[in-house]
């Protein structure tokens, strides 16, 4: 009687140290149940990154709550239902990319959906009014129709506190529902885009050429825009005054080094990686990409 009873308890032994399932297409796979950020999530197929739930699709990052692999490709849509894959819907608005208005002024603005956020496809234009610390690119209002405004870090930032949340929670001069992104959120998009986080203070990641435009940069520096983002090399302002227009791009974070400097990300026509840097916030000025609430 013992041996029977031991005999039948065996499956459920198993069973149950086997690990949660999920089912893709036909086939099911077993993992280990973890958490992130609050999230249900198979360990065996998917990792936590910055708080998010992060697959590879041929060699590139994808949201299982908000996206799908099919063929090696990215698909916006969920890929699974499942207690273990923490899936959901998401809040941003239908499609890929499209444009809005900013009330302030008027002006239209590209965005784009890259992994689970939401950024402005061009750089911010917004006269910001009376302040006169944002300027265009050598005074040439031409400059900033293309490349947008340069702004400090102060002004950019409207009177708010640094912040390395992921989301800020930083409107400073972004429009209404838009923020701008803390260093999380820079390294959270080079993630999406196969790149890395930059822990360093002055360090890279790998991928800047998939954010930059196809065409506009000097020396052969264009990108290869996968993702749409459009980056273009607006230059920047210091002590010595205008500088990198045609080569170098660079935008503000909401995050400070240690006072008074203050982080930026960049791209050069010279390398295929964005870089970190920090500088005086009162004194240089960068582009300003937003990012949607």
């Amino acid at each position: 009687m013992v041996l029977v009873i031991f005999l039948a308890l065996i499956p459920i032994f198993f069973w149950s140290c086997a690990g949660d399932f999920e089912t893709i297409g036909n086939e099911q796979r077993a993992g280990v149940t973890g958490n992130c950020n609050g999230k249900d999530y198979n360990t065996t197929l998917y990792n936590c990154v910055l708080g998010e739930i992060v697959g590879s699709c041929n060699g590139v990052n994808f949201y299982p709550e908000y996206q799908r692999c099919e063929n090696g490709q990215i698909k916006e849509g969920v890929e699974i239902s499942s207690s273990s894959s923490g899936s959901s819907s998401s809040n941003a608005p239908a499609g890929t990319n499209d444009t809005f208005i900013d009330e302030r002024d008027g002006k239209s603005y590209k965005w784009v959906k890259i992994g689970t956020q939401i950024w402005m496809a061009e750089n911010l234009n917004y006269d910001v009014p009376d302040n006169t610390t944002d300027v265009c690119y050598g005074g040439n209002s031409t400059n900033c129709t293309i490349y947008g405004r340069l702004y400090n870090w102060d002004t950019a930032m409207n009177g708010s506190e640094n912040s390395e949340a992921n989301p800020s929670g930083v409107q400073g001069i972004c429009p209404e529902d838009w923020h701008l992104p803390s260093e999380a959120e820079w390294d959270k998009l080079m993630i999406t885009v196969g790149g890395n986080a930059i822990t360093n203070t002055t360090g890279t990641s790998i991928g800047g050429n998939k954010l930059k435009a196809k065409s506009g940069w000097d020396y052969d520096g264009n990108g290869t825009d996968d993702f749409d983002f459009s980056a273009l090399p607006g230059g920047s302002s210091g002590q010595n005054g205008f500088n990198g227009i045609g080569c170098n791009g660079s935008w503000l974070t909401t995050t400070q080094v240690s006072f008074p400097l203050a982080s930026s990300r960049s791209l050069s026509c010279n390398s295929n990686n964005m870089s970190k840097s920090a500088a005086s916030g009162e004194t240089f000025r960068y582009s300003v990409r937003c990012i949607k609430n």
